[in-house]
């Protein structure tokens, strides 16, 4: 009842009629007032007839001197908060100490789908799902008992529901707001609908992306602006990385390190890549591998740049190569001996 008669008297009519009930009520006493100190014999008819009088006048006069003009300046006021509130991206809900509706944004509207109409003297816990339901209830009770602040001034993130029952994730702030004695909550919310589907198809394409370099590479690699080893990884296989006598640690560049192919000019001409910060694919290095014998890596990279186009570095991967270099051994000797029995068969016809 109590919520109900402030909700009433925010009206200037409804606090206009209380005002003519206090003339009314003040005039009629002075009346009677008046009658008993027998400055006036009207008795009580007179009495009311003429306190009936004075405020009919008193309406007359006040209305539109008072009245009137604080009616348009609280709508004129209402209006330019409503398009304040109307103009920002999130929705903003305000409600009281009891969790009731006392104000929506535009945005609110069309992100629950309810009118001002159906929202507004209505609890909050309407868009809000189990159990968030619950425990917001039991917040607000906790802190009109005790005062303790749980989730005023810190961003959280839960389920909202729409009113066609549609639950969504959203990001939710609280602030406190003081109305002499009144307190109000603010809440400004954000649907995450998007960014949640943006982060989980990015986090499904970062997984398939690692996924087909741990199945096509053996280790990935990445340098600095200066081409030095920044880092180095296996992907979780036996690769090249470990298999040097001697391989390329963090911050050395791979060339500085002993190798046996190619030969200086074919370095130059990696190098040159590197420095003109373009993609290479599939460049083929040897090294003397930890069991003495020569060992081959193929690598390839692309550059990395950031926002404003400035080279970063290189990222890539590489792939341990020894198997195909020996089986091409093998097939160059095959043919070899191939080749020399043809040509001894032909010594033996003639």
């Amino acid at each position: 009842m109590k919520i109900l008669i402030a909700h009433a008297l925010q009206r200037p009519q409804a606090k206009f009629g209380v005002m003519l009930g206090a003339v009314f009520l003040a005039e009629l006493t002075l009346m009677l007032v008046a009658d008993q100190l027998q400055l006036v014999t009207t008795g009580w008819a007179g009495a009311l007839i003429d306190a009936a009088t004075l405020t009919a006048v008193a309406s007359i006069i006040m209305w539109p001197l008072i009245i009137k003009p604080l009616h348009a300046a609280l709508e004129s006021e209402h209006a330019k908060a409503q398009a304040i509130l109307d103009s920002a991206f999130n929705a903003i809900i305000t409600i009281d100490d009891h969790g009731i509706i006392q104000a929506q944004n535009g945005v609110a509207r069309i992100m629950f789908g309810v009118s001002d109409q159906d929202a507004i003297g209505r609890n909050i816990s309407t868009i809000i799902p189990p159990p968030h339901r619950e425990q917001h209830d039991r917040y607000l009770e906790s802190y009109r008992r005790t005062g303790v602040k749980h989730v005023i001034g810190k961003l959280q993130y839960l389920d909202a529901m729409r009113t066609n029952g549609e639950i969504f994730p959203a990001e939710l702030a609280i602030s406190e707001v003081r109305a002499g004695d009144k307190r109000l909550f603010t809440a400004i919310i954000r649907d995450v609908s998007e960014r949640k589907q943006a982060d989980s198809a990015l986090r499904e394409s970062e997984a398939r992306y690692r996924s087909l370099t741990e199945m096509s590479s053996d280790f990935y690699w990445e340098s600095d602006t200066e081409h030095r080893l920044t880092a180095r990884g296996s992907a979780g296989k036996a690769s090249g990385v470990s298999m040097f006598q001697r391989g390329a640690q963090i911050g050395e560049r791979r060339w500085e390190i002993p190798y046996l192919s190619p030969d200086e000019a074919g370095w130059q001409a990696h190098r040159a890549v590197f420095d003109a910060h373009r993609p290479f694919r599939d460049f083929e290095f040897s090294r003397l591998g930890s069991d003495g014998t020569e060992r081959y890596i193929s690598i390839s990279g692309d550059p990395v740049f950031d926002g404003s186009g400035a080279f970063k570095g290189y990222r890539g991967v590489g792939t341990d190569i020894i198997a195909r270099k020996r089986a091409e051994s093998a097939l160059r000797e095959s043919e070899d001996r191939y080749r020399d029995i043809v040509e001894n068969s032909g010594d033996l016809i003639c």
